[in-house]
């Protein structure tokens, strides 16, 4: 029949939808499983988490006050001991990679493009931080953020602004700006980013004031140790440059050299001047960089993978192999961590 006919391609093309998203679940999966667990902090946010009214005993540690949201969410759900914060960090990263699929899946109809776009993505450190820190409060910055992408109404996007500032205040502060500057929001929808920010600002504030402290733990941190930590990512320069986008390098270099891509090349150096300032060099500008790195993987998987659509394929191997620079060392295996532990081997972060 010519109706049957006709609805047939249409049914075919929502078949093959589900499967694009099944195949990015499993090769995340693999990417996760392959890079390995590794536990930061545990016995630290553990404290946190079992007495969040409490200043951590070692002012070291007292910057994890300010990621308030995941302290209450480990205070709420009974994380108190560091068997439990470690349950609770594998579950809420488990909701991240969870909440980029379900970006992928909703946002992008074609399940080609989207697989393509899954691909993309995978070469990028996204995958590899978010099962190298846990224990961060990654998670909840991430998964709001790709919801975020979702969002069109004002009051939701505002509540995902007011989320992300609450996990991280001063990532979401430089997010939510190259986000604003790459999708060009309506005026209601960006006045609503701001208010979410305010809002989680003034809550921060408020929380941190309970605690007997002042503006931000981590800037405090920062100015104390900031020169050392920039001396530690200098000290290897090329390694430095190398080791932000890793190898999501690639599709950036076939984006800028196909684009007018002024802005976008504007974003990564803040984004790497700003990181400079960090302990962990690659975790947080991959942070910093993720709507950069979405929407170059987006533009990128429109055009069929555009320059890389026949080495795709020939590249995702690359997915596995991925490196992160901190205390001016690089890092690549959550496993290998763990077996020189098991050993006695001791293993400093």
């Amino acid at each position: 029949k010519p109706g049957a006919l006709a609805a047939r391609p249409v049914t075919d093309e929502m078949d093959r939808g589900p499967a694009a998203t099944r195949r990015g679940a499993v090769l995340f999966a693999a990417i996760l499983l392959v890079t390995g667990p590794r536990f930061v902090d545990l016995d630290s946010v553990a404290r946190l988490y079992a007495e969040p009214f409490r200043l951590l005993p070692d002012p070291m540690d007292r910057y994890l006050h300010a990621s308030v949201s995941s302290t209450f969410v480990g205070h709420f759900l009974g994380a108190w001991s560091p068997r439990r914060a470690q349950a609770l960090a594998l579950a809420v990263a488990a909701l991240a990679v969870a909440a980029v699929l379900a970006y992928g899946h909703r946002a992008i109809a074609d399940p080609e493009e989207r697989w393509t776009f899954f691909r993309l993505l995978a070469l990028s450190p996204l995958l590899h931080l978010l099962v190298f820190w846990l224990g961060k409060s990654d998670p909840y910055l991430i998964a709001p953020y790709f919801v975020l992408l979702l969002a069109r109404g004002p009051a939701v996007a505002a509540v995902l602004a007011l989320a992300m500032t609450l996990a991280h205040p001063e990532q979401a502060t430089v997010i939510l700006g190259a986000h604003a500057v790459l999708h060009r929001p309506a005026r209601g929808v960006a006045l609503a980013y701001v208010g979410g920010w305010v809002v989680g600002i003034g809550v921060e504030q408020l929380y941190l004031t309970q605690l007997g402290m002042t503006g931000s733990p981590r800037a405090l941190w920062i100015a104390q140790w900031g020169e050392l930590l920039v001396r530690n990512n200098l000290a290897r320069p090329a390694t430095m440059l190398w080791l932000s986008f890793v190898w999501f390098w690639i599709p950036v270099l076939v984006y800028v050299r196909s684009r007018r891509a002024g802005t976008a090349l504007a974003l990564g150096g803040l984004c790497f001047a700003v990181a400079a300032f960090s302990a962990d060099f690659t975790r947080v500008f991959t942070l910093l960089a993720l709507p950069l790195t979405v929407h170059v993987a987006r533009a990128l998987a429109r055009d069929g993978g555009g320059a890389l659509a026949p080495w795709l394929a020939r590249l995702l191997p690359l997915a596995f192999l991925q490196m992160e620079l901190a205390l001016g060392r690089a890092w690549d295996n959550g496993w290998a961590v763990l077996l020189a532990r098991a050993l006695g081997i001791v293993v400093r972060w």
